[in-house]
């Protein structure tokens, strides 16, 4: 049970974080990050491998929540 917990506490964090980046990213900089990880056909990337690309925003994410603890 206390795992169920952590694991759902972490997981309504990340949602929290999608939110609050979600007022200051734009379209053109969802559209320059992610040219410079995937390159020009970062679109058919995606859609060959979404569990990859799934995998990649979760590492994001769980990256932007360590830099905001050493704020």
């Amino acid at each position: 049970m206390d795992s169920w917990y952590k694991y759902s506490s972490l997981l309504l964090y990340k949602i929290k974080v999608l939110k609050q980046m979600s007022k200051w990213i734009t379209p053109k900089y969802m559209d320059l990050r992610l040219y410079t990880m995937y390159g020009s056909s970062y679109k058919l990337y995606i859609l060959k491998h979404p569990l990859l690309f799934i995998r990649d925003i979760n590492r994001y994410i769980n990256w932007c929540i360590e830099m905001d603890k050493h704020r």
